[in-house]
């Protein structure tokens, strides 16, 4: 009796032991995972003072839009659906572009995605900047070097990054834009 206990007690212990070193492996290989996706905010885009490469795009609405036609002091922002940190972003971005000087003129939106979620920041965009849906390996994300969302920057004329990152923080106050 005292034997067949000791084999249960045995058994039961080395498949804990096996089920604890199973999701201990799981949590690395997750860990790894999320250490090659997550960047700091200000490597979301190319930083300040560089360049933004040539892209050509279409807007949602039928306007094509190219690097060399953004303007001086143009906002800029890159969305992703299910991004939460996109989803938080999104409101204040759309608050902020109101305050840009030449309106949706002077913003661009570029929502990442074919996804119903990118229907929906399409709508919420659409009202204070010109709108672009883009896939993610697009003309338009490779030549603002987005690896991360949400990415936002303002750029001058000569199509030099003033100021980037992953949010607002950082960038000129609205009545000074």
């Amino acid at each position: 009796m005292y034997l067949a206990v000791a084999v249960v007690v045995g058994v039961v212990a080395l498949l804990n032991l096996v089920l604890t070193f199973g999701v201990i492996r799981r949590l690395r290989e997750h860990t790894d995972q999320l250490s090659r996706v997550a960047r700091p905010a200000e490597d979301a885009i190319l930083p300040a003072g560089t360049t933004i490469g040539d892209f050509t795009v279409t807007t949602v609405d039928g306007e094509v839009i190219s690097s060399d036609r953004l303007g001086s002091r143009t906002l800029v922002g890159f969305f992703s659906p299910g991004c939460p940190a996109c989803e938080t972003l999104l409101p204040t971005f759309v608050e902020y572009a109101a305050t840009v000087p030449g309106g949706r003129q002077r913003v661009l939106a570029v929502v990442a995605g074919e996804s119903d979620g990118a229907s929906e920041h399409v709508e919420k965009l659409r009202g204070s900047a010109r709108v672009v849906r883009a896939g993610y390996e697009d003309a338009v994300m490779t030549a603002f070097g987005v690896k991360a969302f949400p990415g936002v920057c303002m750029i001058e004329a000569d199509g030099t990054i003033e100021v980037a990152g992953g949010n607002l923080a950082g960038f000129p106050a609205p009545a000074a834009v």
